[in-house]
């Protein structure tokens, strides 16, 4: 009888999958995803979705208080996993590699030897980016807190290994992600959600990067470089990923520009003299082939003449990129929430070095059917970074290592607030 009743209690545990609440901020939205995922059959669930249009930064205290209703409507909060997604101004996220050189390199690597070994890529990486995070969202270094680390590869002697236990290497090379936040803010955050819920915080383009690398097509296996472009209401944030032979070498932050959606369409409204939001109807429809030839076609010429401004400001920051100069094989993808008309994608971006990337689109639905995963959103969008959150956890899921790198995180970080109640 006992055992009947722990079966049942494991099935619907099972059924149900593991919880998780997904936070998206974004310059000018917030949201709050509730989803289910089942990891062995690769589904992930969106049972609600609630939306604030505002950003974090432009209204605190309303955006604090949406999110306070929100999970106060969520019962049994304390069992669900937080994903917090986050805008640049928020949260900085590099990937990168650090080296480190064994004073022993014959003697063999054990548990000891591999925490310390992880200990002090996380120290090199923190030391070196902080700084750069502090001045990139605008912040005193002491006002900069490192939220999440993942450890993403190892190499020993220049060969990726899975388990470096029981060998020995004169140098080992940790790939790894870190989050740096602000203070104030994750603090707030921390106020809000249950304690040690956190199971993932990344700046949401940084983390958009690194998926589109793995799941990249066929069409795109070449690739050794590519910019990030999240094409936001208010202003678009230009990312940057180098890709290595078996894993992403560096995913960084280059800069944005202050053009958005929002700025297309109201400089549309103002040639045709309606307001943005018709303007941005037009163009819908435009897109969608249901609009007449003679309306197409000027449609294009301004859209052409808006595009070449903006693919300007955007390869003026790739250029002043170095890590572009070396790749011989890049391109630019584009990240949209809606779907953007054809011709976006007409122009060729042209770096002060003659070098030429095609622009292309980041396409949802291509990138979840290579992942293998099955997004059931009946009622709620699932949105793109709602997605890549899940699948970051999916990829990065080696808990033995990123256990100890949590525990090295823990002690960089000050103790946790009372929450309210």
């Amino acid at each position: 009888m006992v055992f009947r009743s722990l079966e049942k209690i494991f099935t619907r545990f099972l059924r149900r999958g593991e919880r998780f609440l997904i936070v998206e901020i974004e310059d000018n939205s917030l949201s709050v995803s509730k989803a289910s995922v089942h990891w062995q059959d690769k589904k992930l669930k969106v049972l609600n979705k609630w939306t604030y249009n505002a950003g974090w930064t432009n209204d605190t205290a309303k955006a604090f208080s949406f999110l306070q209703k929100i999970l106060k409507r969520i019962p049994r909060l304390a069992a669900h996993k937080i994903i917090l997604v986050l805008e640049p101004r928020l949260a900085t996220t590099i990937h990168v590699s650090t080296k480190i050189i064994r004073d022993e390199g014959r003697k063999i690597i054990d548990e000891v030897d591999l925490d310390n070994l992880i200990s002090q890529a996380i120290w090199q990486v923190f030391d070196r980016e902080r700084s750069r995070s502090a001045d990139k969202m605008a912040l005193d270094d002491l006002d900069v807190l490192l939220v999440d680390v993942k450890i993403r590869n190892l190499k020993i002697d220049g060969h990726r290994v899975v388990n470096p236990l029981g060998f020995s290497a004169k140098t080992t090379e940790v790939f790894l992600s870190q989050t740096f936040a602000s203070r104030d803010f994750f603090e707030t955050m921390r106020v809000l959600f249950p304690r040690n819920q956190f199971v993932f915080i990344s700046e949401a383009g940084a983390m958009g990067a690194d998926i589109l690398a793995r799941l990249s097509s066929e069409k795109n296996k070449d690739l050794r470089a590519f910019a990030l472009v999240n094409l936001n209401s208010a202003r678009s944030d230009v990312y940057g990923a180098l890709i290595g032979e078996n894993c992403v070498d560096k995913i960084w932050y280059l800069d944005n520009l202050n053009l958005g959606r929002n700025d297309f369409y109201a400089n549309f409204g103002k040639h045709f003299m309606v307001q943005a939001s018709v303007a941005e109807n037009v163009i819908k429809r435009y897109a969608g082939g249901e609009v007449s030839s003679e309306l197409a076609n000027k449609l294009e010429r301004l859209m052409r003449k808006e595009w070449v401004v903006f693919c300007d400001g955007l390869a003026s920051i790739v250029s002043d990129s170095r890590d572009f100069k070396h790749a011989k094989n890049a391109a630019v993808f584009l990240r949209a929430e809606e779907n953007l008309p054809e011709i976006f994608y007409s122009e060729t971006l042209r770096l002060r070095d003659g070098k030429k990337m095609e622009i292309m689109p980041v396409v949802f639905r291509d990138i979840i059917s290579r992942s293998g995963f099955k997004i059931i959103a009946k009622k709620h969008k699932c949105s793109f970074f709602t997605a890549a959150g899940i699948l970051a956890l999916y990829y990065y899921s080696d808990e033995w290592l990123n256990k100890i790198a949590n525990r090295r995180l823990r002690w960089l970080m000050p103790r946790e607030k009372h929450r309210l109640t």
